[in-house]
């Protein structure tokens, strides 16, 4: 396995290539042979599983097995008789980019190709502006394309769909990514379930996140809980080395937090790291909460509490949106709103200190 690929992803990889070699109806392989054969733990395996079911490349008979159930094609889908552009921020094989970005694009891109019914051709930005530009782009779905590029669709009359997870508002035929409902959602938490007053937030100082920078200054003056300027404090680079800096920051204060909201797991995951080694309890002298639910959250020792957006379903959705505005033969689709949410794992307790 290649370094910092996602063992989930990984997995996730080789037994779609297993399924391949299968006919339909096929018994696949238990639970506990993917276990033996790729060495995994249970909770990759399960997760590993649970989306190539949900993805429609598995099925699951109560008392009988797993089976394979790939998808096919709806030839009465008028969008399926012509290729779908599928643009990334990064190449096909996301090779040499961070864990973050890795898992990301791959969730869609999966989502995307096995839920499409014709055939999906992925590109980076840099292709995908050669395709354009030599009229080969029939369809396509965009993950957080540039404004230029928008209007070279529109003046071209090609049916297109965003993915946005940057700050550019679009007008329409987009899917957001509400990040602000997720953070809302984890402060309350935190403060209302857990009794925590004194919560700090690690997060970068850039446009990519200052709707999560937002969201929790907001719901620090909602729940009306005091937010003294050194309980933000920012790492920008995102990985985990800077997210246990911070956290070694925060407790170094005369009145240190007693729950901290990391805006990335990266970053939580060190900071995570920087407790087990200081000696510090997790969740009983701190709670600690991460932001895009990698599959690594349960893997950690205590599985990590994160704010989850199930990028695979919002693939499915873009997917759903697209054969719609080609059958409708509209050229302008309302935006989705996809919200974020919290998935309670072990790193948050009742607060202990007032």
């Amino acid at each position: 396995m290649k370094k910092g690929i996602p063992k989930f992803v990984y997995l996730t990889e080789c037994l779609k290539k297993e399924i391949q070699r299968c006919k339909r109806g096929d018994r696949f392989y238990t639970q506990h042979e993917v276990m033996e054969k790729y060495g995994f733990s249970c909770a990759t395996v399960t997760h590993a599983m649970q989306e190539l079911t949900a993805l429609g490349m598995l099925t699951r008979k109560t008392g009988e097995g797993t089976f394979v159930l790939s998808p096919v094609p709806n030839e009465n889908d008028s969008a399926s008789i012509q290729e779908l552009t599928l643009m990334l921020p990064y190449p096909g094989s996301m090779l040499g980019i961070d864990q973050l970005s890795w898992f990301i694009t791959a969730q869609i891109q999966q989502s995307v190709t096995n839920h499409y019914p014709g055939h999906c051709r992925v590109c980076p930005e840099s292709d995908f502006l050669k395709l354009l530009e030599q009229n080969q782009v029939s369809l396509s779905i965009l993950m957080n394309p540039r404004p230029e590029m928008v209007e070279k669709l529109q003046s071209r009359s090609v049916p297109y769909i965003i993915i946005s997870q940057n700050q550019h508002h679009w007008i329409s035929n987009s899917i957001y990514i509400n990040h602000m409902s997720g953070v809302i959602e984890a402060v309350t938490y935190l403060n209302r379930e857990l009794n925590h007053r004194k919560i700090a937030l690690i997060t970068a100082d850039n446009a990519a996140h200052i709707d999560r920078i937002g969201a929790f200054r907001i719901a620090m003056h909602t729940l009306k809980l005091e937010l003294p300027e050194e309980y933000i404090v920012y790492a920008p680079a995102g990985i985990p080395a800077e997210g246990a800096a911070a956290m070694e920051r925060l407790l170094s204060l005369p009145d240190p937090p007693t729950a901290v909201l990391a805006d990335t797991d990266q970053k939580a995951f060190g900071a995570l790291q920087y407790l087990h080694e200081a000696g510090i309890q997790i969740p009983e002298e701190i709670s600690l909460i991460g932001f895009d639910d990698l599959p690594e959250c349960n893997e950690t020792q205590p599985p990590l509490t994160s704010i989850s957006c199930s990028f695979q379903k919002i693939g499915i959705l873009a997917v759903e949106m697209l054969n719609k505005l080609v059958t409708s033969g509209q050229t302008v689709m309302r935006n989705r709103n996809f919200l974020t949410s919290l998935s309670i794992r072990k790193t948050c307790s009742v607060c202990r200190r007032p």
